[in-house]
């Protein structure tokens, strides 16, 4: 019977593992993502959606049903359409306005007469009138011009013109289609109300546009937008 003490022929006993356990399989364990978590997508990007090549985007995303992820418009991007929207607005404008301020200047003009039979002095109002009537069309074209320019664009294309200059466009929120005109209304009526409040309603309004900016969903929303239920994509 053999001593247990002494070595088998040929070499050394090997040494016990630690703990007993057998060594490990050939090639050691994988490497371990810090904290034990999987791999995350460049730039922090949601799966499917990568950066643009050519480095980091701070674009901002959203996923519409049966449209699939989208880039939203830029803050930047609206106001600049918004301008360009100003400016093919302003020039029309400025022609209607000198039109009928032309008219009310004609009409404001009082004709008095006087009689050499009594002495006494007429004017004559009906002149008169014919300013508050020009007066009373200009105010409803200066109104009424832009909210047609707005509502009927947005509700049939869902771009303005400056909307088509900058590449960006207006679609509902649940499917992307186009707004019609129930939802353009919405969505051009509640700058306007509010802007109509006594002393703080321009305030107000531009509060309205600027709100895309703090929009808690972020998903570049404005009040309009939310309420209206659309947003401003970019198609760039």
């Amino acid at each position: 019977m053999s001593d247990p003490n002494i070595p088998p022929p040929g070499g050394e006993v090997p040494p016990p593992q630690p703990g007993g356990y057998p060594p490990p399989a050939q090639g050691g364990y994988p490497p371990q993502q810090p904290g034990g978590y999987p791999p995350q997508q460049p730039g922090g990007y949601p799966p499917g959606a990568m950066p643009p090549a050519g480095g980091y985007s701070t674009a901002q995303f959203a996923e519409i049903p049966g449209m699939g992820q989208v880039k939203l418009a830029s803050f930047g991007n609206r106001v600049l359409g918004y301008l360009v929207d100003v400016g093919v607005l302003i020039i029309p404008l400025i022609i209607i306005y000198a039109i009928f301020a032309a008219l009310f200047i004609k009409a404001a003009t009082v004709t008095y007469t006087t009689n050499p039979e009594t002495g006494f002095t007429t004017a004559d109002v009906a002149s008169g009138s014919g300013a508050i009537a020009s007066f009373f069309v200009l105010f409803i074209v200066a109104i009424f011009v832009p909210i047609a320019y707005f509502v009927v664009l947005i509700a049939i294309r869902g771009q303005t013109v400056g909307g088509m200059v900058m590449g960006i466009k207006c679609v509902r929120e649940e499917d992307g289609g186009l707004l019609g005109y129930p939802r353009a209304i919405k969505r051009y009526a509640l700058p306007f109300l509010v802007g109509l409040v006594p002393f703080v309603g321009g305030l107000l309004s531009l509060g309205v546009y600027f709100s895309p900016l703090w929009d808690d969903r972020k998903r570049l929303q404005g009040y309009h937008d939310k309420w209206a239920g659309d947003l401003v994509i970019s198609l760039k």
